[in-house]
């Protein structure tokens, strides 16, 4: 934790102050400062202040060159949040844990076979289990 005393805190300039002065958009601002990026950057009570001075000694991102962290296979990154070992024991209790890629993937089959057969889709749904397909037909 930083002490800054008020007369300092004063001097502190805003994040609207800093994307006016690089000619960038506040949120490239935000997201370097919590980054940590941004050379006199502090946080004083949820609002980002920035020392006139040491501020200048920031170089904005070029635009278009944020980095995209990927996976060692080329896959991006995602959030699991059960181990498989938690899923399995949620699963034996009885709890029905479904994963949205897989569902995903059973509708876009659905619609493939439906448009390989002919069927208009709103028949091709209602077999899917989609009881609102029709409405409004």
């Amino acid at each position: 934790m930083t002490e800054i005393d008020f007369a300092a805190l004063e001097e502190l300039i805003t994040v609207t102050d800093v994307a006016e002065m690089f000619e960038v958009p506040n949120r490239i601002v935000r997201r370097e400062a919590q980054a940590g990026n941004i050379p006199g950057a502090l946080q004083v009570l949820g609002k980002y202040g920035f020392d006139p001075e040491r501020v200048t000694e920031w170089t904005p991102p070029e635009a278009g060159t944020r980095v995209v962290t990927t996976r060692e296979d080329g896959r991006q990154r995602y959030r699991i949040y059960l181990t498989v070992e938690e899923a399995v024991t949620l699963k034996t209790q009885g709890f029905e844990v479904t994963d949205p890629r897989e569902a995903a993937k059973a509708r876009r089959a659905a619609r493939k076979a439906a448009k390989a057969t002919g069927a208009p889709a709103a028949e091709a749904a209602v077999e899917e289990g989609d009881p609102f397909a029709d409405f409004g037909a």
